[in-house]
């Protein structure tokens, strides 16, 4: 694999007063990977392909030479349904030890990724219909207590957010609700993927959270806008992506999957414990 190239120095951040100033180039390394002048010879000389046209075998022309297959869009999960532990061994494999996240991902927890930052506010009666831009911390809120009442257990709750402390102040004064302690975005996206339940925002940040931890996801209703089908192995005719609204019971067979994660997660930890 060829090393991505992470260094780029970005703006927004730094006006905005956001707490992760997105300096990629400081949070990986290669590990392994294409990197140097080694890397910048291939992407000078080689023959470029698409990994559609590879894997149909239309690349036209004689296998000859290098060849430098185009992964685009990665947004997009239909190639990587059911390979989350690989991609998520290899993000670990490339992150610098010290954003790998410690602490809070050895206990069961509400993951709540609230994205705010560069996303505009909408008005609610439209908010079904659009893409990037804020949810209402109401529904935030009534999301998390719909999962406590349906679990009978008033679970941790964790803010993963790129908002200020005043701008999350309702979540934050919610009962045993607390923000992320980290500073990096991938090493929130980490503890995100090991959390037992997420609710999302209506960003592809929630989605490689619940996709590299397979943890069940509850969205705001139109998820298909944002990304299409599903990332989680369907398991046991459970579906473990629902979305919800103010009013509505969450699905028996999603609370149902959150106690096997909650109780898997502890079995995990008495493990450790008993080591």
């Amino acid at each position: 694999m060829i090393s991505p190239s992470w260094r780029k120095f970005r703006v927004g951040p730094i006006i905005r007063g956001e707490r992760d100033k997105r300096l990629y180039h400081r949070l990986f390394v290669p590990a392994g990977q294409i990197s140097g002048l080694r890397k910048l010879g291939l992407l000078v000389a080689s023959r470029k392909v698409s990994a559609e046209q590879w894997r149909a075998g239309k690349i036209g022309g004689a296998l000859t030479g290098r060849i430098v297959v185009c992964f685009d869009d990665m947004n997009l999960f239909r190639n990587l349904v059911g390979r989350h532990s690989e991609v998520l061994a290899g993000l670990y494999r490339i992150t610098r030890p010290c954003f790998h996240p410690v602490g809070i991902i050895d206990r069961p927890f509400v993951g709540m990724h609230i994205r705010l930052g560069d996303f505009p506010s909408i008005p609610e009666a439209e908010a079904h219909v659009a893409v990037n831009y804020r949810l209402p911390i109401e529904w935030y809120i009534g999301c998390l207590l719909e999962i406590r009442h349906a679990l009978e257990v008033q679970l941790e709750a964790i803010v993963f957010s790129d908002g200020s402390d005043a701008e999350l102040s309702p979540i934050l004064s919610v009962s045993n609700v607390s923000r992320s302690p980290f500073r990096a975005a991938i090493t929130d996206m980490l503890a995100l993927s090991a959390s037992s339940v997420i609710i999302t925002s209506r960003s592809t940040f929630s989605l490689w959270g619940s996709y590299l931890g397979q943890v069940p996801a509850i969205w705001y209703p139109r998820k298909s806008d944002v990304c299409g089908a599903g990332v989680i192995a369907r398991q046991e005719s459970r579906d473990l992506e629902v979305e919800w609204m103010p009013g509505h019971s969450l699905p028996k067979g999603f609370i149902d999957g959150v106690r096997d994660r909650i109780q898997w997660g502890r079995r995990g930890l008495d493990t450790r414990e008993d080591h």
